[in-house]
């Protein structure tokens, strides 16, 4: 079975990406955004946080770009949506340590609210 690469960054040279994806992870919805290069506005959904519902929401992504590398960014080390993600060879795993996120947030939002959808 092929498996995805999660990406040491500064590692190697940096695939041509077709589209890229930020996922927040949740235990009922996974939010996330896309952008494709050359496009100014990213596009956002959630989908349910089913096996089926991501494995369904991936199918129809590969579809849109087939073969071509997907960079996913993601805030988690283990997990389901991990392990689902992980099975496609095309999607490249940039991991994002949650301190990260947090720093982030906290530097674009300076009231410190914490709203997801805009995360």
């Amino acid at each position: 079975m092929a498996t995805s690469t999660v990406k040491p960054v500064g590692v190697g040279p940096e695939p041509e990406f077709a589209i890229f994806v930020a996922f927040d992870w949740a235990d009922k919805k996974h939010v996330w955004a896309m952008s494709e290069p050359g496009c100014r506005t990213p596009r956002v959904g959630e989908l349910d946080a089913t096996p089926e519902a991501v494995e369904t929401w991936i199918q129809q992504l590969r579809q849109r770009v087939p073969g071509r590398p997907i960079a996913v960014a993601l805030e988690q080390k283990r997990g389901a949506l991990l392990a689902i993600l992980c099975k496609y060879p095309e999607l490249v795993i940039f991991p994002v340590h949650a301190g990260t996120v947090s720093k982030l947030r906290a530097a674009w939002r300076p009231s410190r609210a914490k709203d997801d959808p805009r995360d």
